[in-house]
């Protein structure tokens, strides 16, 4: 249980549901940095709450994914507190936004009840790279992380086990190499060719031989850069109930 147990928020201020407002703001570096909290309805301090970490693509902002927490707020049912973190200008620095990263879990747990053993990240393209650096330069802090697309930081640390399912499109490339392998490879995982999505399908494989309580699991779908992919056919992305079912049992 985090410091902020027992506590009522002292200065953080919950998002309303479905808008990026209001806003919370933090000085890291002499800067003025923003962030979004989002808290269940029913939250009390005295039950300890998994924390979902979000970070944007870049030229991204709050609103990105912070309007619907990358789709996971109505399937959480309460039971999750969502925090939605913004890059300077819209592009992700690796050690400039590690501090800041750093600052803002700081001040969350130290106001609102976490369960600190169940800290997760999830990131859209330069969003997901960065989740990946904050991952290798954090070790053991964070219990699961789900990129979307990712690419674009720099400097990317060795990587320590934690619970993966990454996603991309076959409009670029097929991927596993890029974005599960390098997980999959510290988690004990077996590497081996997985298959890739049909036209107008996706297709969700895990590895297998992963460390026990470290799963990783590759997603291939057919189309482009994105995070809510649908279906040929479909109106709704399956992204989320596949993301919210992967981090399920990691988290309750």
């Amino acid at each position: 249980m985090s410091a902020g147990c027992g506590k009522a928020p002292a200065t953080l201020k919950s998002a309303t549901v479905n808008q990026a407002t209001p806003t919370n703001s933090i000085t890291v570096g002499g800067m003025a940095r923003q962030f979004l909290v989002r808290w269940p309805t029913s939250y009390a301090n005295g039950k300890a709450y998994p924390l979902h970490i979000g970070l944007h693509g870049a030229n991204g902002n709050l609103s990105e994914d912070g309007r619907d927490n990358f789709g996971l707020w109505s399937l959480s049912k309460d039971s999750v507190i969502f925090v939605t973190l913004a890059a300077v200008n819209g592009l992700w620095e690796g050690p400039r936004d590690l501090t800041y990263a750093d600052a803002v879990l700081k001040q969350v747990e130290s106001e609102l009840c976490i369960d600190t053993s169940k800290v997760v990240l999830e990131g859209f393209s330069q969003g997901a790279a960065m989740s990946w650096y904050l991952t290798g330069s954090r070790p053991g802090v964070f219990r699961a992380v789900v990129g979307h697309s990712g690419g674009g930081v720099q400097g990317i640390p060795a990587l320590s086990p934690v619970a993966y399912l990454g996603s991309l499109g076959t409009g670029e490339g097929n991927g596993q190499n890029t974005q599960t392998d390098q997980f999959a490879k510290a988690n004990g995982c077996t590497i081996e060719t997985l298959p890739r999505a049909e036209t107008g399908k996706h297709v969700c494989t895990p590895y297998k031989g992963c460390k026990e309580g470290f799963p990783v699991t590759w997603c291939s779908y057919d189309g482009g850069h994105g995070f809510q992919d649908t279906d040929s056919g479909s109106s709704m992305s399956w992204v989320p109930s596949t993301a919210w079912a992967f981090l399920m049992p990691l988290l309750f």
